[in-house]
């Protein structure tokens, strides 16, 4: 009686044993399979990314020749104004000198 109860025991220990041992081995089929989808997305995304980092690139490059435009044309416009400013004082100069001249 008392090794029919121990054997009735192992078997229990064994059948929770493999029990556990198939639960493990589907924890496992699952994750290798998420992991395999975890890859196929990365190696999908990959050109994507490559394609995105020039488009930055890119954009980079069109931002700093704005920049370079936007200098110029910043240069281009203090210089307009200093000599549109040095016709003004020409001209104030010249009516002065006019009217000195009926005076």
């Amino acid at each position: 009686v008392k090794r029919d109860q121990q054997l009735a025991s192992l078997q229990e220990a064994l059948t929770s044993i493999q029990y556990a041992m198939e639960r493990t081995q589907q924890a496992v089929g699952e994750r290798e399979s998420r992991m395999q989808m975890l890859q196929s997305a990365l190696d999908q995304t990959q050109p994507a990314m490559a394609i995105a980092r020039q488009a930055i690139e890119e954009r980079d490059h069109k931002i700093d020749g704005f920049q370079v435009l936007l200098q110029a044309l910043e240069e281009a416009s203090m210089e307009g104004k200093k000599a549109l400013e040095e016709a003004h004082t020409a001209i104030a100069i010249r009516d002065d000198d006019i009217k000195s001249l009926r005076d």
